[in-house]
């Protein structure tokens, strides 16, 4: 619908929709498959950066909506080898909003606009040159929390006045937090054992 609406000419769009998803492909997902694949192909910019993005939103999506900062610093140490910079991935994020949505009311957080998207990109038969591995993504993801906790945890981060206080006595904890914890150390403090769970899990499924 967002492909459709904001192309220069919405009919001309429509019909290369609807001429790209009217094909005699078998499957009970083929169509829908098309479609997604038809509007990432549309995608300006790097189809490796594209492919990256989509990966790190793929295996973080389910635990917690993050921003494009986040998402950055949760990226495998590697990425910047392949030119994927935060204002890459900003950029690429802003082009993807046919299929996810920048949440500008939570604070620019990345939705993805319908489940159906993240069943089609964690299989590799359907999303094809879009697919991203998830055992070893999620080891990567995993990698970088415990990196980030490393470098990020220490003694008093909230800058608490006593620690002998409650934190229900703490009338602005969640401002303290929000403060001085970064929202991609918070999220790794939370779901690192999840992305390593998640990384054994999917190489089980490879392996079966």
């Amino acid at each position: 619908d967002k492909y459709v609406s904001e192309a220069l000419d919405s009919n001309i769009a429509l019909e290369q929709v609807l001429n790209q998803t009217n094909s005699h492909a078998k499957g009970p997902f083929s169509t829908l498959d098309e479609l997604y694949l038809f509007v990432l192909e549309q995608a300006r910019g790097d189809k490796l950066i594209i492919k990256k993005a989509l990966g790190i939103l793929a295996c973080t999506a389910k635990h917690r909506p993050l921003t494009s900062k986040s998402l950055y610093d949760l990226l495998p140490a590697g990425s910047l080898d392949d030119g994927l910079s935060q204002i890459a991935l900003e950029s690429t994020l802003e082009r993807l909003q046919s299929v996810i949505h920048i949440d500008v009311s939570a604070g620019g957080v990345v939705r993805v606009c319908l489940p159906s998207f993240l069943d089609f990109l964690n299989s590799k038969e359907r999303a094809g040159i879009f697919w991203m591995d998830p055992s070893e993504l999620n080891m990567e993801i995993y990698r970088r929390c415990m990196h980030l906790m490393d470098k990020g945890l220490k003694f008093n981060i909230c800058k608490l006045e006593s620690a002998s206080v409650l934190n229900s006595e703490i009338t602005d904890l969640q401002q303290k937090i929000s403060s001085n914890i970064p929202a991609s150390l918070q999220y790794s403090c939370i779901y690192w054992m999840d992305h390593l769970i998640d990384a054994k899990d999917a190489c089980d499924v490879q392996e079966a």
